[in-house]
């Protein structure tokens, strides 16, 4: 089974979690509980708002789905999320936490954790979780649950610990018998001091670090050798790129190795469908959170790779900020574009036969992996069409004979896209605010490269509202 397969197989309700974020859309004082399972999320939701959610002993998450209530006092929504690190169903929680997050306002981010004596179990579960939510750090307030046995002098060490190592200046302390009014209090005049977020920008791979690993000794130990397998080979391609004294190679040894890495992860997937734990195969959510694993694993050492070719190469990213990368509308067929390459004179449909990737076309080299020897050919038939006029408007040479087959066959032609006027970029109507908010509401981290892995492209219309 391929990779793309085992995900697509995920029974996640995606349009169910989306049906109740939408009871959130209209509050402007909505409070995410966020943590670990068994810290006592569930039950400080239970006594802030009267409600009655199941609580279980910590080690299995009780909470499967987004809960929520309206506080006893003052005008506020608490809402809990299922716990990070949870054993059951991991990946179901990763993408109910991202898909909801990701599309309600927020006041206030509630980082729960449980009283320790020891400051080694703040750094280890914050750093963590704050990573998630590093952007929005004056919307977080840490709520240290279970701390009858910490004393004002532990309390206010505490304190100094997390505003000086995570700079965040608001903690709330509770114990099992505090008065509910006093918390609700503490909540609300923390949270009237900070701003609305409309929609939160959340990295899955920082929520994907909270996924548990199998813990098998056989499955950790063909981790183990895909393991070593990637550091071989990365250490072969680290060697090459200092030998290789040509901008061209450099990127197609970059695109050789990102290439090997996917084909890893596609063969690690296939190898754990073959496993067999405990007397039976693993499931395709096992499988996933493994491949999560393995993958947390490898990629800050890949991404180095990637951010020392850049640096290389000088690569400048654009922004999407600029004059140069908007979205403009043809005023003359209204067709809108994204233009991310040329210059100010534009033709309207006019395509490009540059490849569009950031690193920009290699025109000279083809770079492949055979064993663990790189093989490089300076000549290739897939590239050689670069040399050709870089644009042109209307169809290609393979379209007008697909057209002529078409016709034929009586079927509908190929038509070019746009009106093939002439314009000038910077004179073009922007339309990018537009745009850019319609892309926020049908896209969900379309920048995140865990996107793949979660499925958050499948077609929510298949669900029923009894799924």
């Amino acid at each position: 089974m391929s990779l793309k397969r085992c995900l697509s197989s995920t029974n996640i309700k995606t349009k169910k979690i989306l049906k109740v974020v939408d009871e959130f859309k209209n509050y402007k004082n909505n409070i995410v509980l966020f943590g670990s399972v068994g810290t006592g999320k569930t039950t400080l939701l239970n006594r802030l708002c009267n409600t009655n959610f199941s609580v279980k002993d910590k080690g299995y998450s009780c909470t499967r789905k987004v809960q929520h209530g309206y506080s006893k006092r003052f005008d506020m929504v608490i809402i809990d999320f299922p716990g990070l690190n949870a054993v059951d169903d991991p990946v179901g929680h990763l993408k109910t936490q991202l898909i909801s997050l990701s599309n309600m306002p927020i006041r206030m981010i509630c980082l729960v954790v449980q009283y320790s004596s020891r400051n080694d179990d703040y750094e280890r579960e914050l750093s963590q979780l704050i990573s998630v939510f590093y952007k929005y750090i004056n919307n977080i307030t840490i709520i240290v649950t279970k701390s009858e046995s910490a004393n004002e002098i532990i309390k206010n060490e505490i304190e100094f610990l997390f505003k000086e190592r995570f700079n965040v200046k608001n903690v709330l302390f509770t114990t099992y018998d505090k008065n509910f009014y006093i918390l609700c209090e503490e909540l609300n005049n923390i949270q009237l001091k900070m701003e609305n977020i409309e929609r939160i920008e959340i990295r899955t791979r920082d929520l994907a670090k909270h996924v548990p690993s199998l813990y098998n000794k056989n499955v950790m130990e063909e981790r183990t050798k895909f393991e070593d397998q990637f550091y071989d080979i990365l250490e072969i391609f680290e060697n090459e790129l200092k030998k290789a004294n040509d901008n061209d190679l450099k990127k197609a040894l970059y695109f050789c190795f990102k290439n090997y890495k996917e084909n890893l992860l596609n063969s690690y997937a296939n190898l754990l469908e073959t496993k067999i734990v405990d007397g039976k195969k693993l499931d395709d959510n096992s499988i996933i959170t493994e491949v999560l694993m393995y993958n947390n694993l490898i990629y800050n050492d890949f991404n180095k790779f990637k951010k020392k070719v850049e640096n290389l190469l000088e690569v400048k990213i654009n922004n999407y900020n600029g004059e140069f990368n908007k979205f403009k509308k043809c005023p003359h067929c209204g067709i809108i574009w994204f233009k991310v390459k040329g210059c100010d004179s534009v033709i309207c449909g006019a395509r490009t036969k540059i490849r569009d990737t950031f690193f920009g076309r290699m025109k000279n080299y083809v770079v492949q992996l055979i064993g663990k020897l790189i093989v490089i050919n300076t000549t290739s038939s897939d590239n050689a069409n670069f040399d050709n006029d870089n644009e042109f408007y209307g169809l290609t040479q393979e379209e007008k004979i697909t057209n002529e087959k078409r016709k034929i066959q009586g079927k509908t032609l190929i038509k070019p896209i746009g009106c093939g006027a002439r314009l000038n970029w910077r004179e073009m109507e922007d339309v990018s605010e537009d745009c850019i908010k319609k892309l926020k509401d049908i896209i969900i981290d379309n920048e995140d490269y865990y996107k793949g892995f979660l499925g958050l492209s499948e077609d929510y219309d298949n669900y029923s509202d009894d799924d």
